[in-house]
């Protein structure tokens, strides 16, 4: 055992440690350091770095003014609006805005006028609608709601859509207006080129101070203790209770004062930063510590509390997560600029309160102050990786290589290997129930009883030599992790049974025994995510389980009921309830919550493998240890960071801008769909998720993660709702939904009437081709039918009674008696002229069917040659006459014509014994006329009909002309001859002139 002491040492550490300087200071409220510090300008998506006005809109849009356009950011994106892009913009530099109740948004631009935006569009606001001058540099409501602008020529207020000229009228001079405010009273703060404040229809003016510059305005704020603060070119004015006061900052004040919700009123100055004022106390912050630039324009806190600052150097965000960090601009380093020590690998609560921060070497926080410890000289040299104090008050100091430093009433006494140590690389320390201390190290765990020291190794029976923690368990036992598994000391040995050796081979970085359920025990591994040992058995969490690392370095647990780990991807939160259930089997994945940089984490990279690798305070306060510094985590002011409400932005259609309103109707066009949605989230975005649905089309949710389109491409005709839900990633349910009801039109080819108007014509289309079949069927069945009966006709005039005659005249003849020769002879030879006139009637029919004879000329010519073969073979005189002029006719109507001729002069020659007979042809302008006369014997035509005499000649002729749509007629008397009338249209019946006469 080597030891130091003497009473120069002595007196020289008490008067360090008397002496020590406070380096940080913790302020009741709260430190600019715990806000986390977001800057934005041009590559990050802005137009232009002068941000001169910001607000945000009912929606939760934050809207931004630049010298370069309008912007319009939702924590992940920008989208800007200029006159390149907008056509209500008649200017791009923005100088002023205001969000109405109402959800309007107005801008005030430099020389442009003003513009309104509401329900997506644009309306720009001018000379025509009363307001003369276009430099508008602020904007508010009055008491009853109408809106106020302040220009370089004047004030108007905003009247039945026209704005009116209020200065030059009850007492209110022609003034410019720079700043405009309304105060809880009612009564309206006017600044500009002169200060003035109108209550009950009266104006009265204010002087600040009796400088030039305390009369031009540029900012009003009324405070909640009633408080007017008034920036001016000269500075800073505060009135309350009737008494002006002047701020000590003698410098112009350029931005819109700003009050948040802690009470703090912040202040922007030309070139002299931000300020901070609270309970009268200012504090200053400049470039490029805390700001992008030392010109402040414009301050706005939003909705969430987040504070957004306007300078000519970008945009910067302040918000106050609970979460901040100790790092070298605190004090955490040697005072030598050359040598600093930001890699904090240890944190320690003592049991006085004290918190203990080791990073090679050793810092406390007593009273809300950081101060550096410095060690006695013989030990400085001693790289400190953690600190441990026993019940007797002993700080014991663990090295990385230099053993361990116990601190007695300022007395160092070192112990290494050569004092019984088993390794000089330290770990853990752990106090068991019996006053002995355990010390972890690289080699094995020691056990110190205050004399001497016992060494634990793999041949004691610990599972593994690398210790990286220790914990004092039930009943005087502890627990020791290593990189090898657990083991488990009680009664003196250490104890092996199944659940430990489930663990073998695991690296154990980190043992957290349960507050609330002491018999539960917790393990954080390197690699294999975390065990739950419960009642003799293990449960296993994995990522598969929603852990978002599966590395752990140390966990703590808050008086919520969650448990806090800290990893190499950052700190994370798991309810233990969700931990219980997940191993119930009750849900499939945990409740995770993961701080990273935007809940003010600045490294996600914490360190372990020493313990405490973390420690948690008598207040509740959490730290951990990271490469960068110490993190502190206030659990009770942490703030949530959900998505803002879902919203749709916009809808394309085919390339169309659809508006947006209920029941909306999109016409027909390629079936191309986009729907832009969002949830603003100024906090933290990338947590936000979305998961949509088209009902009318979808089956089910489409989980989008962050993006904010869908598309949807050939989509049919009908009536569809769009759905989108937001919510955190955190697992949490959904936190708001939006929805857009619309009808797809249809092509005028997709609609109902059309298909039925198809269907219908289709049907009768059928219906007008089954008529046409039928009608051409039965035409050639009746075409048919005519020609069987013209046959059976022909056959039964010609061949049938021939037949019948030969078979008369045969059985006659038969009947005489072999004594009569002659007339036998006689019966023969009329039987023999009966078969000849019966075959030539019989040639005659084939000639019916095959007739050529009007090839060569018409109807005229084969008339005239059936005539004189007529004449010829019966010796009767047959005449033939042509009146009119002759027209070319289509061969079945020349066909039928000549042979009803043929009929008629048969018949007149067979049966009227005529001494000649007349055959005429009458052409006509309309129709067509065949005459066969003859001076014989004539007949009866009622007594003599065709069906009595078994003849169909007449019938055949007069159905020839009918069918040709003509008319028949026949005159006969006896003894005054036969005349045979037909006429036929020639309409229809005559042959196309380019086309020859069929035969």
């Amino acid at each position: 055992m080597r030891g130091a002491a003497g009473h120069a040492f002595v007196v020289s550490l008490l008067v360090l440690l008397s002496a020590a300087i406070p380096l940080f200071s913790l302020p009741s409220e709260k430190s600019i350091w715990e806000y986390d510090r977001r800057v934005w300008q041009v590559p990050e998506g802005l137009p232009e770095d002068t941000i001169q006005a910001i607000t945000q809109t009912r929606g939760g849009y934050l809207w931004i003014g630049t010298r370069n356009g309008l912007v319009r950011f939702d924590g992940f994106s920008f989208v800007t609006f200029d006159e390149s892009s907008t056509p209500a913009f008649h200017d791009d530099s923005v100088l002023a805005l205001y969000a109405t109740h109402a959800g309007d948004l107005w801008i005030g631009t430099e020389g442009g006028g003003l513009i309104r935006y509401s329900n997506g569009s644009f309306e720009y606001y001018g000379a025509a609608r009363g307001l003369t001058n276009g430099f508008v540099r602020a904007i508010c409501e009055d008491n009853s709601g109408n809106l106020l602008v302040g220009t370089d020529g004047g004030l108007f207020r905003l009247s039945e859509n026209r704005f009116v000229r209020m200065d030059g009228h009850n007492g209110l001079p022609l003034i410019s207006v720079h700043a405009l405010a309304r105060d809880r009273q009612g009564r309206l703060w006017i600044g500009g080129s002169g200060f003035y404040v109108e209550a009950g229809g009266k104006v009265r003016t204010i002087a600040l101070g009796s400088s030039a510059g305390s009369q031009q305005i540029k900012s009003i704020l009324e405070s909640r203790d009633g408080t007017i603060w008034v920036g001016t070119v000269s500075g800073l004015y505060r009135l309350k209770d009737g008494v002006i006061a002047h701020t000590p900052v003698d410098r112009a004040v350029e931005a819109d004062i700003c009050e948040d919700q802690s009470g703090n009123v912040w202040v922007g100055w030309v070139g002299g930063g931000l300020s901070r004022i609270h309970d009268g106390k200012f504090v200053t912050y400049r470039a490029p510590a805390i700001l992008p630039g030392n010109t402040v324009l414009s301050i706005f806190e939003d909705s969430g509390q987040n504070l957004w600052i306007g300078t000519e150097n970008g945009l910067l965000r302040l918000s106050y997560t609970g979460v901040s960090i100790l790092e070298r601009k605190d004090g955490l380093s040697l005072g030598n600029a050359s040598t600093i020590y930001e890699n904090v690998s240890t944190i320690y609560a003592a049991p006085d309160g004290t918190l203990w921060i080791a990073n090679g070497h050793l810092y406390r926080i007593v009273d809300q102050h950081i101060v550096r410890y410095y060690l006695p000289p013989q030990i400085q040299h001693a790289k400190v990786r953690m600190v441990y104090e026993d019940r007797h008050g002993v700080l014991w100091i663990g090295t990385g290589g230099q053993g361990v430093i116990a601190l007695r009433h300022g007395r160092a006494t070192e112990y290494t290997t050569r004092e019984g140590l088993t390794n000089d690389f330290i770990r853990a320390f752990c106090e068991d129930r019996a006053g002995n201390l355990w010390i972890g190290t690289d080699g094995g765990v020691s056990r110190w009883d205050g004399k001497a020291f016992q060494n634990f190794n793999t041949s004691n029976g610990l599972v593994y030599p690398s210790v990286r923690a220790i914990v004092k368990g039930a009943n005087g036992s502890l627990w020791i992790a290593t990189d090898g598994g657990l083991s488990l000391f009680r009664n003196g040995s250490f104890v092996h049974n199944p659940v430990l050796r489930q663990l073998q081979g695991y690296r154990i970085w980190a043992i957290h025994q349960g507050e609330d359920a002491p018999g539960v025990l917790w393990l954080g591994t390197r690699g294999n995510g975390l065990f739950r040992l419960k009642d003799g058995r293990l449960a296993h969490y994995t990522a598969q389980s929603g852990l978002p690392n599966e590395n752990i370095y140390q966990i703590l647990q808050d008086h919520r009921g969650n448990l806090w780990m800290s990893s190499p991807g950052g700190v994370f939160r798991v309810q233990i309830k969700s931990l219980d259930d997940v191993a119930a089997g009750k849900a499939k994945l945990l409740a995770v919550t993961v701080y990273r940089v935007s809940e003010g984490l600045p490294v996600t990279e914490t360190n372990g493998g020493v313990q405490p690798a973390g420690t948690s305070t008598r207040s509740g306060t959490l730290w951990f240890p990271t490469y960068k510094g110490a993190i502190r985590i206030e659990p009770d002011e942490l703030r949530s960071s959900r998505p803002g409400q879902a919203l749709i932005e916009k809808v394309v259609a085919d390339g169309r801008l659809i508006p947006l309103r209920d029941s909306c109707s999109i016409q027909p066009g390629d079936g191309r769909l986009e729907i832009y949605y969002n949830a603003p989230s100024l906090l933290a975005p990338e947590r936000t998720r979305f998961k949509y649905k088209l009902a009318g089309f979808d089956k089910q949710w489409t989980y989008a993660s962050s993006r904010r389109i869908a598309y949807y491409t050939n989509l049919p005709p009908g009536q569809y709702q769009f759905r989108v839900r937001a919510f955190d990633n955190r697992g949490a349910k959904e936190s708001s939904e939006a929805d857009f009801s619309f009808t797809w039109e249809a092509h005028f080819y997709q609609t109902a009437w059309f298909y039925s108007l198809c269907g219908l014509s289709l049907a009768m289309l059928g219906w007008a081709a089954y008529r046409m079949h039928l009608a051409r069927t039965k035409a050639r069945f009746a075409a048919i039918l005519a020609e069987r009966t013209r046959l059976a006709r022909e056959i039964h005039d010609t061949i049938i009674q021939g037949c019948i005659g030969v078979s008369t005249l045969l059985e006659a003849a038969d009947s005489f008696d072999h004594s009569l020769p002659q007339i036998v002879l006689d019966l023969l030879d009329r039987a023999r002229a009966q078969i000849r006139q019966t075959l030539n009637e019989a040639r005659e029919s084939v000639w019916n069917l095959r007739h050529s004879g009007l090839e060569d000329g018409g109807m005229a010519p084969a008339l005239l040659r059936e005539l004189q073969q007529l004449s010829k073979e019966t010796g009767v005189p047959v005449e033939s006459e042509v009146r009119g002029t002759p027209a070319p006719l289509e061969s079945q109507v020349q066909i039928n014509l000549l042979l009803v001729a043929r009929e008629a002069m048969r018949n007149a020659i067979a049966h009227a014994n005529p001494h000649r007979v007349l055959v005429r042809l009458c052409f006509a302008k309309d129709r067509l006329s065949l005459e066969v006369s003859d001076d014989g014997c004539g007949f009866d035509p009622q007594a003599n009909s065709s069906v009595d005499h078994q003849h169909y000649g007449i019938m055949g002729m007069r159905e020839r002309i009918e069918q040709l749509g003509g008319q028949f007629e026949l005159f006969s008397s006896l003894g005054e001859g036969t005349h045979v009338l037909a006429r036929v249209p020639l309409r229809g019946t005559v042959a196309h002139p380019s086309s020859p006469v069929r035969p």
